[in-house]
């Protein structure tokens, strides 16, 4: 046992009990009625005792197995790379709980949809470092987590109000090249929903580029960190078509949902349990009864992936990042893009509606109130002896 040592426990336990607080904020503040609450209370006391025993099995291992080795690049890169999963994570977490604790007339959703575009180009940088360095399959492992970790976030940016209040229309962006960029980052389903699929397209182009090639290049011009790893496996040919198949499913869920979510929001409020229901029936029709389908038909039973799994986006897209799907593939390819633009272009009227959405000028009173609380002016320096 060393000073080091003792140094890293006391940090880990420090990040995990930040953490679990700002979990404890976000649970307190996701649920209004009492009966959920004392659920939720219940649920998160037995999290609380979980942290409390994996914290202690952590600093056991940190103890027993030399875990400070200072002098291991290995051991720099992987805490700097916890770091910035746990950065990220924190950041996620609080801005979703602060976001609950805004009033309806506030902008709630542009800081976290922020903060998910950072945590994309974080994950984004490791996967190319890892991919340069060490090769083989670490762009499937991305697309991966991209694909699912973006519906998540879709399910309840996609469930947006499309209403805004006036506070919020005063702060839309007002020229042509904000317009066309920041839109994005406005409230509402249709932009919440242009802004997922923007995302994941962008990771799509991300993990279609030639690292093989890039990797090659960085060995000529002799950088050390890249020469350093062992010799880098090629990436499997099948991997745009992968990406294009995610990002479709991505389109076609997120996009079905928020029909039905712009249907329920004609009778009543969509709420996040509300959200999180209708993209559960959808999981279950898309995914449970193919794969019920599959496990209950003698001749299906002992098979792989079968076409009866197209409407299974867990393991179509999982079994594309891990085994390839050499003979499916073409059906695939054919069938879900398609489907994927027809849901797109059905919720097209929806976002063209939220687009005609334009800044307004702040009203004189509102004005008058900002000026107050700013305080006095200070007269500008025209000369060196003002």
């Amino acid at each position: 046992l060393d000073i080091f040592t003792i140094l890293f426990a006391v940090l880990y336990t420090c990040c995990l009990s930040l953490g679990l607080a700002v979990l404890g904020l976000l649970l307190a503040s996701s649920t209004a009625p009492r009966q959920r609450q004392i659920v939720m209370a219940v649920g998160f006391a037995i999290v609380l005792i979980g942290g409390f025993f994996v914290i202690n099995l952590i600093t056991f291992q940190m103890v027993m197995f030399d875990f400070a080795r200072l002098d291991s690049e290995e051991f720099w890169i992987s805490q700097l790379a916890l770091l910035t999963l746990y950065a990220n994570a924190f950041a996620i977490v609080f801005l979703c709980a602060r976001s609950n604790l805004m009033s309806v007339c506030q902008n709630r959703s542009t800081d976290v949809r922020i903060a998910l575009m950072v945590a994309q180009l974080s994950g984004l940088a490791w996967m190319a470092w890892a991919q340069l360095r060490w090769g083989g399959d670490f762009v499937y492992g991305f697309l991966f987590v991209c694909t699912f970790l973006w519906y998540f976030a879709g399910i309840f940016l996609t469930g947006e109000s499309i209403v805004l209040s006036p506070r919020v229309k005063r702060d839309l962006p007002q020229s042509t090249l904000g317009r066309v960029f920041l839109t994005w980052l406005s409230p509402g389903p249709g932009t919440g929903y242009m802004f997922v699929i923007a995302n994941m397209l962008a990771a799509t182009i991300m993990v279609s580029l030639p690292y093989g090639s890039i990797r090659s290049l960085f060995e000529i011009a002799t950088v050390r960190v890249l020469s350093a790893g062992p010799a880098a496996r090629a990436v499997r040919p099948e991997l745009i078509s992968t990406a294009v198949i995610a990002t479709s499913y991505l389109v076609i869920y997120l996009g079905i949902g928020k029909l039905m979510m712009s249907v329920i929001a004609r009778f009543s409020e969509v709420r996040l349990a509300t959200r999180v229901l209708v993209h559960l029936l959808l999981v279950m029709l898309g995914a449970g009864v193919p794969w019920v389908i599959q496990m209950t038909t003698p001749q299906l039973r002992t098979t792989h992936y079968t076409l009866i799994q197209i409407t299974n986006p867990f393991w179509t897209v999982a079994e594309l990042c891990i085994r390839g799907l050499p003979f499916q593939m073409p059906v695939l390819i054919a069938v879900l893009p398609v489907a994927a633009l027809i849901v797109w272009s059905l919720n097209v009227p929806s976002l063209l509606m939220e687009l005609k959405q334009v800044r307004i000028p702040k009203p004189e009173r509102v004005e008058e109130d900002d000026k107050a609380s700013a305080g006095p002016t200070v007269p500008e320096r025209t000369s060196p002896w003002d």
